[in-house]
């Protein structure tokens, strides 16, 4: 348990109620995690709700190295060489691991400190325990988790299109 009132600081929290500032505060576990490790890779099964207080952390994905020859067993078993890209970096304030909230309960990224960090664990059985008994709780936490989730997309489709104008864009002369 922590104190309600760190939670307050944050923008992520504001709109709750006292009352439900406290019901996270009684779930929300504390976590310290050094630089370069996992907090969790893609396609585990997650049940926390993470939060960034102090420290950077990196949603990454492994794609397939490039410019490189991908037999077609190697791509039937999954096991060609990968490079991993980091989609964003999370700081003091950042949310992730919504997935623990949505079934099937797959993380769709991988969760990784790019420093040391202090993070906030939220239990999804307290969750949704919490949401079962405030209904406006839980949807004013959902609504926040979707803007959240509209967010990435945002990021995503700008590093997309700024790839896709980078790699149209002629090579400069010698």
């Amino acid at each position: 348990m922590i104190s309600p009132e760190r939670l307050r600081f944050y923008p992520f929290f504001g709109g709750l109620s006292q009352g439900n500032l406290t019901a996270l505060a009684d779930i929300a576990e504390e976590l310290q995690y050094n630089n370069g490790d996992s907090i969790f890779r893609e396609n585990d099964e997650i049940d926390h709700i993470y939060f960034v207080e102090k420290g950077v952390v990196g949603l990454t994905v492994n794609i397939p190295v490039q410019h490189k020859a991908h037999p077609v067993a190697d791509q039937l078993t999954n096991q060609m060489e990968t490079d991993e890209i980091i989609l964003c970096a999370l700081g003091p304030g950042d949310v992730f691991g919504w997935s623990a909230l949505v079934p099937p309960h797959q993380s769709t990224a991988s969760a990784k400190a790019l420093a040391d960090c202090r993070i906030l664990a939220f239990a999804r059985e307290g969750l949704e325990m919490a949401f079962r008994e405030d209904c406006r709780f839980g949807y004013l936490m959902m609504m926040k988790l979707g803007q959240v989730i509209r967010q990435r997309f945002q990021v995503l489709r700008m590093e997309l299109l700024a790839d896709k104008v980078e790699s149209m864009a002629p090579a400069a002369n010698s």
